[in-house]
């Protein structure tokens, strides 16, 4: 477990989430969700227009 130690969100925890393989495909930090491609809150593409 990784925790922030300086910064507004000193304390906050960073989860990491993973398939059945090992890999990660979910990380969590301050209860911001991080992906590889660019998504909003509702998971609306922009990009490709939805």
């Amino acid at each position: 477990m990784l925790r922030t130690v300086s910064g507004r969100e000193a304390g906050e925890l960073l989860r990491l989430t993973r398939d059945e393989r090992g890999v990660v495909v979910r990380l969590h930090w301050a209860t911001y969700r991080f992906t590889r491609t660019q998504e909003t809150f509702d998971r609306y593409d922009f990009r490709a227009g939805g």
